[in-house]
């Protein structure tokens, strides 16, 4: 019998979790192939001088992250966890030493919201400038060079990874609130 995973429990309400990767990237894949124009649905996509292909995967990967991010919160508030899982968080809690158990603690709801709408912000803000050579090249050049210049195909894996870190900490998020909520007193 398959052991479902109280972390991944938000997600596999709806559908298999690794749905909500394969699907997006498959698309995101099949429609770059084609030669389209797109303007943007974001002011900052439109205004972006990015090719019709980038501005799309920009997009579309923003809309599947709030997407989302909203499907885990409406799992979470909608679907209580089962008997199961409350006893897989209190024995995974209870094996925890008590230095790490503070990832468990309010801060660190605080600090999981404010990392998830930092990085939600980076879908709003586009680097389109041209690249400085390869001399003058910046750390945080070469994820404006893979988000923004490379080929549309390595775009889409590079901004495919930044939506499922960004889910990843969503689901990081909810396992922070379940496990303060089904911890022993």
């Amino acid at each position: 019998m398959k052991k479902n995973s109280a972390f991944l429990y938000t997600l596999e309400v709806t559908a298999p979790f690794y749905y909500f990767y394969l699907v997006p990237v498959a698309i995101a894949l099949v429609i770059v192939s084609f030669d389209f124009s797109f303007q943007g649905l974001f002011p900052t996509t439109i205004a972006s001088s990015l090719s019709s292909q980038h501005k799309f995967l920009n997009d579309f990967f923003a809309l599947c992250n709030f997407f989302v991010i909203g499907l885990i919160l409406v799992n979470y508030f909608r679907y209580p966890l089962r008997p199961t899982h409350i006893r897989q968080i209190r024995q995974h809690y209870a094996t925890l030493k008590p230095q790490q158990r503070a990832i468990f603690g309010g801060l660190s709801v605080v600090f999981f919201c404010f990392i998830l709408g930092f990085i939600n912000l980076t879908w709003f803000l586009i680097d389109d400038e041209a690249l400085p050579s390869y001399k003058e090249w910046r750390k945080g050049d070469t994820v404006t060079y893979l988000r923004s210049f490379a080929h549309p195909y390595i775009s889409a894996f590079a901004i495919s990874f930044q939506y499922v870190l960004i889910v990843f900490l969503a689901l990081m998020l909810i396992n922070i609130l379940n496990t303060q909520k089904c911890r022993p007193c």
